[in-house]
């Protein structure tokens, strides 16, 4: 990060409200042309401003959830109370952005930065989710302990540790941890940690029970073995397992760093990236992203700041796996912009979001700028809003992507409140290429390729980090006060007529626009459907809310019987059960034998039917003929012998019929799978036994001589420039498999004199007398053979082939 002092950090971000927050964005609201899109949230997402009258919420991250829903992590701090410390406040939104879920985390003393990523959150099994903060000293600035927590589904704690120093001490520089699930189901945090005034990369792993499995410390060097600051900034993992990581590379803001390390933890590469002195002078440069590309390349993001004019410049850097750079480009801009994070879209396209002021116009805005993977820009959206905020220097908060799994773009950071001047979550979700229901086009500026200097780096491992234990606080937080649209889905009897109210009311809301072309807060609908209402929220600039009752007509009930058979060698009675196909829920049942009950056991064969009510007072009967196959145990094998190939033999299978489950496969090998290979001749043979104990045998004879034998070409040419074409002898199809004993070939010309002769299945014929001497004349010429196979039966044969020159 660019220095400043922690102090002023802190009574900036308390006190814009009523200063320079209040000052800059009451100019946008006169000035800020935004193109709004009125869609329903389904088809190209939605921006909206969640804020808490009592409480400052910085977000920090966020991650998309499994369901499309969205979980979003942030800094709360109560304003009503000075003497409260933060929180980590976690929020679960559904597809729709409705908040489902909020808690806070306390840890006694825990502060946290409010304008850099302190916070990485990230999903792993079960949907528990684990996060890790960096903490701050609220005077003199970052210090050594990063918090890890651990939440079950439900978002309860289940396990609390702190990575400290080994000595407790304040650290110089800002970093940011990272916590990333990979591949094996184990967590990896990087943070930085500090030793004898060395700054190393800290790497601890955890498995899903929470064992530690790895500790160590990336140490880096340059090629003196002069210390290099190992700051960590970003980290991703790549496709083949590997992690990229991103790093200050020295406390005056010169150089990052790029680290490989494999999925063991061993260092693979290091590399350091500064500005050239012919590029730009007194400036500073520092990365502050990292995207693993899906051919394990990587694309990264930072920002230059010019140290004479203060003015910030995006810089955007492609390198191969090992961090050497594929091109680097600096975004020139016409208004101040700073960057935030990159990621890499569904499209295969790197987008790179960002916030940024024009302090001439008074606009400010959040953008997602898209490149290609040859650094060139496609497009740039704008959703900026009077919701966007950025303060007017670099102590911005900051923002992140992610993608969801439908394929939309997320975007999360921090907005505010005109209202109250109160900061809060502000989200973004974008269809796949950028447009959400406030976004707009526009040019921030332009790409221009810029050179960096790249030096090579050393890494040593050592051990800088001590974990502890962390006593952890959890409390509802029920401060959001955002509206919410929630409409309600029915269904009616298949005899009944279609007459609903639908309600769409919302407080605070100005317009109401239905799929059906009404206006008003609610409607009567009288007809089967899928009904959409778009509401504006007056009081806050693009927000809106949507949402669709589906309102559906039951048909008539159908039934079925369903027959349970594995009851029968146990208990010796089959199971009937009764069930509706359609119609609004089955509530009474009536037996052929008079029986009210679900099911019905019986023991014999005949035909059984069942009358079944459903809850619109509406009958279906199904009936069913058992036989005596319904009351046997019998099962039945039978062996399919497959198509054969060189590698794996003579694939044999079993198919088995029997009204009960198989318990066991045993073949004459000792194989216990439905299916086997074979590589020798023979006879194979399988037992099925099902769970009655009722078992079958089945067997097969396999030659592999069938599938052996020796072929002769017809034809040859001795001159020819193809190698298999210039001689004459036999093919074996699977020469491993292949048995040959006492082979001998002989050739013959027209008049019966012997030309060649080999006891050699290996040995080929050149075209040559015994292969020596010239190519004798263009001929049709006779061959015997003979030889043993493996059963020590002799094989004979003979035919004739041509020696060709053409």
């Amino acid at each position: 990060r660019y220095e400043f002092s922690y102090e002023v950090t802190i009574l900036n971000l308390n006190q814009f409200h009523i200063m320079n927050y209040l000052k800059t964005s009451l100019l946008a609201i006169f000035s800020i042309t935004v193109n709004m899109f009125v869609h329903g949230q389904n088809e190209i997402g939605f921006q909206r401003y969640y804020g808490a009258d009592d409480f400052e919420i910085i977000n920090i991250t966020s991650t998309p959830l499994p369901d499309n829903g969205y979980l979003l992590a942030s800094i709360s701090e109560n304003l009503r109370d000075t003497s409260s410390i933060q929180t980590i406040n976690i929020t679960i939104h559904d597809v729709k952005g409705n908040i489902m879920g909020s808690n806070d985390y306390e840890i006694e003393g825990g502060f946290y930065s409010k304008d850099l990523r302190s916070l990485s959150i990230e999903l792993v099994e079960d949907n528990s989710l684990f996060f890790v903060a960096s903490t701050i000293d609220t005077l003199l600035g970052p210090n050594d302990e990063k918090h890890m927590i651990k939440l079950d589904a439900d978002n309860n704690v289940i396990w609390s540790n702190s990575i400290t120093d080994s000595s407790s001490s304040i650290h110089a520089i800002n970093s940011k941890p990272v916590a990333i699930f990979d591949d094996s189901q184990r967590i990896n945090v990087f943070s930085t940690q500090l030793e004898d005034m060395t700054y190393g990369i800290h790497h601890n792993r955890f498995n899903n029970d929470n064992s530690l499995v790895l500790s160590q410390t990336y140490v880096i060097t340059d090629t003196i073995s002069n210390p290099i600051v190992g700051g960590i900034l970003d980290a991703d993992l790549s496709v083949d397992s590997t992690y990229s990581i991103v790093f200050l590379a020295d406390s005056t803001q010169q150089s990052s760093g790029f680290l490989k390390v494999n999925d063991e933890g061993v260092p693979m590469s290091a590399l350091s990236y500064r500005l050239s002195s012919d590029t730009l002078t007194n400036s500073t440069f520092e990365l502050s992203s990292i995207s693993s590309l899906p051919d394990t390349t990587s694309a990264m993001v930072g920002n230059i700041l010019d140290n004479t004019t203060n003015n910030l410049s995006t810089v955007i850097i492609k390198t191969n796996k090992e961090g050497n750079i594929v091109w680097s480009k600096i975004l020139n801009t016409n208004i101040e912009s700073q960057t935030n994070d990159l990621i890499v879209t569904n499209q295969n396209e790197i987008a790179v979001s960002g916030k940024y002021s024009d302090f001439i116009t008074g606009n400010i805005g959040d953008y997602t700028i898209f490149f290609n993977m040859d650094g060139e820009i496609i497009r740039q959206v704008d959703h900026g809003s009077i919701n966007s905020f950025r303060t007017n220097g670099l102590i911005t908060p900051p923002g992140h992507l992610s993608i969801s799994s439908d394929g939309s773009t997320f975007y999360s950071t921090t907005g505010i409140d005109l209202n109250g001047g109160v900061l809060g979550n502000y989200m973004i979700k974008m269809d796949s290429i950028g447009n959400a229901m406030c976004s707009d086009t526009f040019s921030i500026g332009t790409v221009t390729d810029i050179n960096l200097v790249t030096d090579t780096l050393n890494v040593d491992i050592d051990n800088f980090g001590i974990l502890e234990s962390l006593e952890v606080e959890q409390t509802n937080f029920g401060g959001f006060n955002t509206p919410v649209l929630t409409l309600t889905d029915t269904t009616f009897c298949p005899q009944d007529p279609i007459v609903f109210e639908i309600i769409g009311t919302v407080p605070g809301a100005t317009d109401y626009i239905w799929s059906t072309g009404d206006t008003t807060d609610r409607i009567t609908v009288m007809e089967e459907g899928e009904f959409s209402v778009t509401v504006t929220v007056g009081d806050r600039v693009c927000y809106m809310l949507c949402d669709t009752s589906n309102v559906s007509q039951l048909d008539f009930p159908e039934a079925q019987l369903d027959v349970d058979p594995s009851f029968f060698c146990e208990e010796g009675f089959v199971r009937l059960s009764g069930t509706l196909t359609a119609g609004a829920g089955a509530r009474d049942y009536i037996w052929d034998d008079n029986s009210t009950e679900r099911t019905r056991d019986v023991t014999g064969p005949g035909t059984y039917s069942v009358t079944i009510t459903d809850n619109c007072d509406n009958t279906a009967v199904a009936d069913v003929i058992l036989n005596d196959s319904n009351f046997s145990v019998d099962v039945t094998a039978s062996i399919n012998q497959g198509a054969f190939d060189c590698d794996n033999g003579v694939q044999l299978s079993v198919t088995t019929i029997s009204p009960f489950p198989i318990q066991s496969i045993l073949w004459s090998t000792g194989e216990t799978t439905e299916t086997i290979s074979v590589l020798n001749s023979g006879d194979y043979s399988v037992t099925v036994t099902n769970i009655c104990s009722a078992s079958d045998q089945d067997s097969t004879v396999v030659s592999i001589a069938d599938f052996s034998d020796l072929t002769y070409p017809n034809v040859f040419f001795p001159t020819s420039e193809i190698d298999i074409n210039r001689t004459f002898g036999p093919y074996i199809e699977c020469p491993e498999l292949t048995v040959i004993n006492e082979y001998s070939l002989e050739i013959f010309n027209r008049w019966g004199d012997k030309v060649y002769e080999s006891d050699r299945v290996i040995d080929r014929w050149n075209g040559r007398i015994n292969n020596m001497g010239d190519i004798i004349q263009e001929d049709v010429y006779l061959f015997v053979y003979t030889y043993l196979d493996e059963a020590g039966l002799e094989i004979k044969g003979n035919g004739s082939v041509t020696l060709s020159r053409q």
